[in-house]
């Protein structure tokens, strides 16, 4: 049965209010309620100028926690406006009213209340039922950062926020201060999905149909990295998104970035104030989040093309044209050489081709009986700096039993953004390691894809302070052979370029690299002058120039493309629309 509301006049105070809350008020409790605010501040549920706290009052029969949100006061023209347009407590009122009429989840309004003096807006109250167990959508994406992932954890709380927001656009709700702290999530029971619900609604526009402006405006108030912002769009669309729909959103985002940032001149008492307080649970920026996939195991593409370039500088561009422009007279000369030699001889391949297996995200036991198809191969295994000990010591025994059975093993040591930030964890995750794989292994790759910013490395500096611990255990364990600096596709500009940055003490005991084919569709395809071979030739020719490692070249991962492959492929960015 849908409660019955009734206007009011009363203690100076007028509003609108559920009939059965407002007759079990009593007398001189609606003058005090500021007071009660003040004094219920341990059991905030906001703090600053707008207070949000838990107060107990009697309806439906029993006393019950309700949700009162306290406006601050305002200026004078504010006050103008809502004599018009009504408070921001009213607005409340009348927003979640229509959203609940319209089956769009916000906590029920029980009453909202103002007091008016001489013209001026002296108090203003939005009460409504406290709901227990929400978890607002910063503080589950804070999660997922923090945890790294999983992507797929990621995409489904995307799923189920994109669809709840475009119930609320199309029921014709225009939020305008959509922000992650306004989108709370109630976690369903017994398997039911969760419930998204909106909150803080005075800013909010009823209309008939929603502009493609108005929908932009919404989402360009959402705290995404820019590549996830934009799988929510095609997750909220549900089919190929409007033209020009994900650059309305950036522009308008890129407005709202210049507004914010301009908020400690606007405010700059409030912003003081905050700045005292500390940055709290405050997300990590954009640039420094890493998400690991584990449907195509490898990190998620986080950023779009326009915010990964803004991870490189001019002086990081600098170094790698001064590395490329005095070594290339000598490598193109070497290059010719290899292209000469090319098909002149028979090349035995015994022992040079083997497998890489995945012992977290894969089942291992499936990969084994593949590889005892192949005999006593080459296996390449990978430890990432992501993963806990507990993955680390599972991987060291599979390597362990692989090693008993003859199997020679190279390594893949993988960094995240967590070691180029913190280089004392990434140091002792490379020493962990290394002192289990002496007499086991043969050849150690560190470092991953570091010409690729979603891997976490974003300069030539950061590469160098990620390989000075190497250069330490290089000393130490000289029978393992380090390789690298195992960058992607090719670009081979970079990896002459890292080839420069290593410390003094360090080099490699092969040039290792990820020649990839997947958008080339075949190996005699070409890229320009160069297929497979010539680019085999060129990275040869670039081993035998550099001083930095031996004339050798490992090609430690190779992909081929495969039909519908969906989610599972590095291409589909982590989503794609069902």
């Amino acid at each position: 049965m849908n409660p019955v509301f009734s206007e009011f006049n009363r203690e100076g105070f007028v509003g609108v209010a559920r009939a059965d809350f407002l007759s079990k008020l009593p007398v001189g409790r609606l003058s005090g309620l500021h007071n009660e605010v003040e004094g219920a501040r341990d059991r905030a549920l906001a703090l600053g100028r707008h207070q949000v706290v838990v107060i107990d009052f009697e309806y439906e029969g029993t006393m019950r926690p309700v949700a009162v949100k306290y406006f601050g006061k305002q200026s004078a023209w504010k006050d103008r406006y809502d004599r018009k347009h009504g408070s921001k407590a009213a607005r409340s009122f009348k927003a979640a009213g229509f959203l609940g009429k319209n089956k769009i989840s916000t906590p029920p309004a029980l009453a909202y209340l103002e007091r008016w003096d001489k013209g001026r807006l002296a108090e203003s109250f939005y009460l409504s039922t406290y709901v227990h167990g929400f978890e607002n959508l910063r503080t589950q994406l804070l999660k997922i950062y923090q945890s790294k992932g999983p992507c797929s954890k990621f995409v489904d709380l995307l799923e189920q926020v994109g669809k709840a927001i475009r119930r609320m656009h199309d029921a014709g709700f225009c939020h305008r201060d959509l922000g992650n702290q306004n989108i709370e999530l109630l976690h369903g029971s017994n398997g039911e999905q969760d419930e998204v619900h909106f909150l803080d609604l005075n800013r909010g526009r009823i209309r008939n149909e929603l502009s493609m402006q108005d929908r932009a405006r919404d989402f360009s108030r959402l705290d995404l990295p820019s590549e996830f912002l934009h799988i929510l769009i095609k997750i909220y669309w549900q089919s190929p998104e409007p033209l020009g729909f994900y650059k309305k959103v950036m522009r308008l985002k890129r407005r709202f970035y210049w507004w914010q940032k301009s908020r400690n001149i606007r405010h700059p008492i409030c912003t003081l104030k905050e700045l005292k307080k500390g940055a709290g649970n405050r997300s990590p920026k954009h640039t420094d989040l890493w998400i690991w996939d584990e449907r195509s195991a490898q990190a998620s593409i986080t950023m779009n093309r326009a915010d990964r370039k803004k991870c490189h500088s001019w002086l990081n561009y600098s170094k790698i044209a001064y590395s490329n422009i005095k070594s290339f007279f000598g490598i193109t000369q070497l290059y010719r050489k290899q292209m000469a030699q090319a098909y002149q001889r028979r090349v035995e391949f015994t022992g040079r081709i083997g497998m890489s297996l995945e012992p977290a995200d894969l089942d291992f036991n499936q990969q084994l009986l593949l590889l005892g198809e192949l005999g006593k191969i080459p296996v390449l295994l990978r430890f990432g700096h992501h993963e806990d000990k507990a993955q680390w010591d599972k991987t060291l025994g599979y390597l362990y039993d692989l090693h008993s059975k003859g199997h020679p093993i190279m390594v893949a040591v993988l960094q995240d953004r967590q070691a180029v930030m913190e280089p004392e964890s990434w140091r002792k995750f490379l020493f962990y390691l290394f002192q289990k794989f002496e007499d086991k292994v043969e050849f150690v790759e560190v470092g991953h894809v570091i010409n690729r910013v979603k891997w976490g490395v974003h300069n030539m500096s950061e590469y160098y302070k990620l390989m000075k611990p190497v250069a330490e255990l290089r000393a130490i364990y000289p029978n393992i052979q380090i390789v690298g600096p195992a960058c992607i596709d090719f670009e081979l500009h970079y990896t002459v370029g890292a080839l420069d940055q290593l410390p003094k003490d360090l080099n490699f005991d092969a040039l290792s690299h990820h020649l990839y084919v997947d958008r080339r569709g075949a190996p005699e395809n070409r890229q320009g002058s160069f297929a497979t071979c010539e680019k085999a030739a060129l990275l040869k020719a670039v081993a035998s120039h550099s001083i930095r490692c031996a004339d050798r070249v490992i090609v430690s991962e190779v992909n081929w493309p495969i039909i519908d492959t969906g989610v599972w492929s590095p291409v589909a960015a982590s989503y794609l629309p069902k």
